[in-house]
């Protein structure tokens, strides 16, 4: 999803697919990242930010709120992926290849994110993690991913995939 807001170094953004989850945003600096619940206003996850820089998130937040959610996004509670890192991200051909914290590995068809393919090679290799692995960034085509992002364009793929056997 585009950067929805930069300000004092912070950026704030949605994930592709952000669900499941009560409005919110995130906010990433360098290796520091955030999630700052709407209504109520406060910060539900934070990552390497201090005190004072969650106080200059909420701050911000509070000011451009009416930009930060749609209506019509779902919301549920935290997903049990929160916990699960991405570490690292590579291409081959029109595959990207997720590896995770727990060592699992995954291939997904670079087709599920229009950004991606539509990047050049150079730009797909030029990501960075956010929030130590919560999620993966690509700047030059502004495109962010989440763990719960890859997890279901995979599970996406691999029933297609199944849905494409011939069935005896």
């Amino acid at each position: 999803m585009p950067t929805i807001l930069r300000e004092h170094g912070y950026r704030f953004f949605f994930y592709v697919t952000d669900r499941f989850e009560p409005q919110h945003v995130h906010i990433q600096r360098d290796d520091n990242a955030a999630k700052v619940w709407l209504d109520p206003l406060e910060i539900s996850f934070s990552d390497g930010f201090r005190r004072h820089e969650c106080n200059e998130i909420l701050r911000i937040t509070e000011q451009h709120s009416a930009i930060f959610w749609r209506p019509g996004i779902a919301s549920l509670e935290d997903s049990p992926m929160n916990e699960l890192r991405i570490q690292q991200v590579t291409f081959s051909g029109d595959e990207m290849s997720v590896t995770f914290s727990d060592k699992h590995h995954v291939m997904v068809p670079v087709a599920s994110f229009p950004r991606l393919c539509v990047a050049t090679e150079s730009e797909r290799e030029d990501w960075t993690l956010i929030g130590r692995g919560l999620g993966v960034h690509w700047e030059a085509v502004d495109e962010d991913l989440s763990v719960e992002n890859i997890l279901t364009a995979y599970s996406r793929s691999r029933r297609e995939m199944y849905d494409a056997l011939p069935q005896v």
